[in-house]
C-alpha cells in the first residue's frame, strides 16, 4: 500500500517488511512497525497515520504510537487488509474476520448478519458519493446504502473482484482476480485482458494516484 501524508511524506507499506517513509529524498524505516504488520495505511482527517496488518491496527501521530486495536479491542480479525478513512473521519477496517468500523473511539463490527456475503473482506472503497464499496472472497460487492449493506449486481460481471477504483469520468474499475480488468460505464462492461495490452490475466490492483 502507498499513502501520501499532508506533509508530502510517502508512506510505504510491505508484506514483510514492515513500513518504509520517503522524504526529502531520504528513505527511513518506522521502528514502531513489525515485519508483517504493515500491509494497509490510511490518513486521518487529523493528520495522523493509520497501519495495520498482521496483529491488528496502529495508529501513528508525530513519530509516535498513540494506540494499537486487536481482537481484544473489539476488531473482528488481527489479520487487516484494507483501510479507508469515511468523510465523517471514522476510520473502515477491512479484516479476515470481518467487517469493522471506528469511530469516536469505539469498534462497531459488521458481519454476514449484517449482509456482507463473507466474513472475509479483501477490499474497501468510498467513492464519490461518499458510499462504501466493500468486496470479499465471494463474487458479490455489497455497497453500503442508508446504513444498510446491499448488494450491487452488474450483467456480464462474474468472479471475485480484489480492488477497484472511480475514475474522474464516474467509470467504475474492477481487478479482477480471473477475469483482468473490468471497466463498468452506466451498464456497459468492458474487459481488459492480455490481448488488450495487460501483463497477465489474474490478479490485477486498482489503486488511486498518489
Amino acid at each position: 500500500d502507498l499513502v501520501e501524508d499532508a506533509q508530502g511524506t510517502l508512506w510505504i507499506a510491505t508484506s514483510n517488511g514492515g513500513v518504509t517513509t520517503f522524504r526529502h529524498g531520504i528513505f527511513s524505516h518506522v521502528d514502531a512497525i513489525g515485519a508483517r504488520a504493515g500491509l494497509a495505511l490510511a490518513v486521518d482527517v487529523d493528520g495522523s497515520m493509520w497501519i495495520a496488518g498482521y496483529g491488528g491496527l496502529t495508529h501513528i501521530k508525530n513519530g509516535k504510537v498513540i494506540r494499537t486495536y486487536t481482537i481484544a479491542d473489539g476488531l473482528s480479525g488481527d489479520l487487516v487488509r484494507r483501510l479507508v478513512v469515511d468523510r465523517d473521519g471514522s476510520l473502515w477496517i477491512a479484516t479476515a474476520g470481518g467487517l469493522n468500523r471506528l469511530i469516536h473511539g469505539k469498534i462497531e463490527a459488521y458481519s454476514i448478519k449484517d449482509g456482507l456475503p463473507s466474513n472475509d473482506i479483501v477490499n474497501l472503497y468510498i467513492d464519490a458519493d461518499d458510499t462504501l464499496w466493500v468486496q470479499t472472497q465471494s463474487p458479490e460487492i455489497v455497497r453500503r446504502i442508508r446504513g444498510r449493506f446491499e448488494p450491487w449486481q452488474m450483467q456480464g460481471m462474474s468472479g471475485t473482484t480484489v480492488g477497484m477504483l472511480e475514475d474522474r469520468n464516474e467509470n467504475f474499475w474492477f481487478a479482477s482476480a480471473t477475469e483482468g480488468l473490468l471497466r463498468v460505464g452506466g451498464q456497459q462492461v468492458s474487459r481488459f485482458a492480455t490481448k488488450d495490452g495487460l501483463s497477465k490475466i489474474g490478479r490485477a490492483s486498482c489503486r488511486e494516484r498518489v
